[in-house]
């Protein structure tokens, strides 16, 4: 796969945006976009991404990025779409639904929680 696409997520967007090359792999991170949708993506050679650290960390900076100056509706690690044509497609038929989506991430923050358990044996049985 030569033209395919790694989508971080979508967002409300007129005109094609571009972030620099914080994608994975250090890929020029661009929209592509279709009646004020738009989602975030950046060149893909591959079809399957592994959940290593370094993918993930990468995934999450363009995450990052973005929400710095848009509200971001986050995709989960390692979607890929074949062409430009499926995101575009997506997007049509989707549309709605991810404007709606975003309407209500707006005013909201991203907050990270870590957990530490001093005994995990107690807490898989009591799960």
């Amino acid at each position: 796969m030569t033209d395919g696409k790694y989508i971080y997520g979508v967002i409300e967007a007129n005109q094609r945006c571009e972030f620099g090359s914080i994608g994975l792999g250090e890929k020029l991170v661009y929209t592509i976009g279709l009646k004020g949708l738009a989602c975030v993506v950046s060149d893909s050679d591959l079809e399957v991404y592994i959940a290593n650290t370094i993918n993930l960390a990468e995934h999450e900076r363009v995450l990052e990025t973005v929400m710095n100056a848009h509200v971001v509706l986050p995709m989960r690690f390692g979607t890929v779409a074949d062409s430009e044509r499926e995101i575009l497609l997506m997007l049509k038929k989707n549309g709605n639904q991810f404007l709606r989506m975003l309407k209500k991430l707006e005013g909201k923050v991203e907050v990270e929680l870590e957990i530490a358990w001093k005994d995990m044996k107690a807490v898989f049985s009591e799960i």
